[in-house]
């Protein structure tokens, strides 16, 4: 099974090409801690695809297992809001420990990001 991760990283990385990537390992580099592992086995990861496939985002593929959307704050707060409200980590009845600890630095890291400037938002598949 692949590693499905999300996270924030810059959409002025100099590695990363919005247009023109060569689709190998174009992908900004993460800045933020991943987002926790949440519900069926993709997670986070199939909602932010499915978000960008539908228009949702403002985002597209850039590499042959990444996609990026260009978001936020408040989108990125919105986000987490929705993923991890009322959800179960990892299906169980309570949010283990170290992923609750995981989501609490993903939430305090986006507290800290301006709110007048835009992010990339990955889905990264390894």
């Amino acid at each position: 099974m692949p590693y499905c991760d999300v996270y924030i990283g810059s959409l002025e990385d100099p590695g990363f090409s919005w247009e023109g990537g060569n689709w190998e390992d174009n992908c900004p580099n993460r800045l933020s801690p991943f987002f926790p592992p949440v519900g069926p086995a993709y997670g986070a990861f199939s909602v932010v695809i499915d978000r960008i496939r539908q228009g949702v985002y403002d985002g597209k593929q850039v590499d042959w297992g990444g996609f990026v959307a260009r978001v936020t704050r408040f989108e990125i707060e919105k986000l987490i809001d929705e993923i991890y409200a009322n959800r179960q980590i990892y299906g169980s009845d309570s949010i283990s420990p170290h992923l609750k600890e995981q989501l609490e630095e993903l939430k305090a890291y986006v507290r800290g990001l301006s709110t007048t400037a835009k992010y990339a938002l990955v889905a990264s598949e390894l």
